[in-house]
């Protein structure tokens, strides 16, 4: 009985790290100022972090009628995974993660597209295709030439 007690503590305690370690906490004003702050190898987490947290920004305010803060959102979104996508050019960590995530972001950013007015649209597109070129960047260095 005493064993059972203990193994359920522990799987306890094991399922409130993993979330704790998952969640996105603070604001998004915390979130830049710790990306600004963090070495490159971390940045590459924490920005793509920032990067979704701020394209779910800029679809709310898609929703709520701000086209102008929404396209503010789309350009930080888009600094952000750049700067993700330099640090892990540079340091050769989280590139498989991180064009996983960059695929995602830009699956998401084509539903924006659909969902926005006829003058945003050209916007979103912009963003889109900025995303995609992440992307080829990342999958070249992965896999270009000089790879084998």
């Amino acid at each position: 009985m005493k064993f059972v007690a203990q193994y359920s503590l522990i799987l306890l305690f094991g399922i409130a790290a993993a979330e704790a370690k998952g969640a996105k906490t603070g604001t998004l004003a915390e979130a830049k100022a710790e990306a600004e702050a963090t070495r490159p190898e971390e940045c590459v987490r924490i920005c793509i972090d920032l990067a979704q947290r701020e394209l779910d920004e800029a679809k709310a305010q898609y929703a709520q009628g701000n086209p102008e803060a929404a396209k503010a959102e789309l350009q930080a979104m888009t600094a952000h995974a750049e700067k993700s996508c330099d640090g892990a050019i540079a340091t050769h960590k989280r590139e498989k993660q991180l064009e996983i995530e960059l695929r995602q972001i830009s699956h998401r950013v084509g539903d924006l597209k659909r969902t926005a007015s006829f003058e945003d649209q050209s916007e979103v597109q912009t963003v889109m295709d900025q995303i995609e070129k992440l992307r080829s960047r990342l999958l070249e260095t992965m896999f270009g030439k000089g790879k084998k």
